[in-house]
């Protein structure tokens, strides 16, 4: 269980697995059927590409909204804590 731990194994899940090992034996632990190392990584790959593109159209809106109240690029990178060049990027992406 060890090994749990390290990888950051909440307890409670430790805890119901080492039930099912005093149940059923070291071979149910073994048994991993339908899981695929290669699948569950590809699918973390995808969710944070699509977290990146959720933050980075949150990020353009935010600076397009505060450009269309008047505030210059410089007031704009102060309020987003952006330099005036990313701002001035984001801009570019807009355009």
């Amino acid at each position: 269980m060890v090994i749990l731990r390290k990888i950051n194994v909440p307890q409670d899940e430790i805890n119901v697995l080492v039930e099912d090992i005093d149940e059923r034996g070291v071979s149910a632990m073994l048994t991993l059927e339908n899981y695929d190392v290669q699948e569950t990584r590809r699918l973390a790959r995808e969710e944070e590409r699509r977290r990146a593109e959720r933050a980075e159209s949150f990020l353009k809106s935010a600076v397009k909204l505060l450009l269309s109240q008047g505030n210059t690029i410089i007031e704009v990178a102060a309020h987003m804590n952006m330099s005036e060049q990313d701002v001035t990027d984001l801009l570019l992406e807009l355009a």
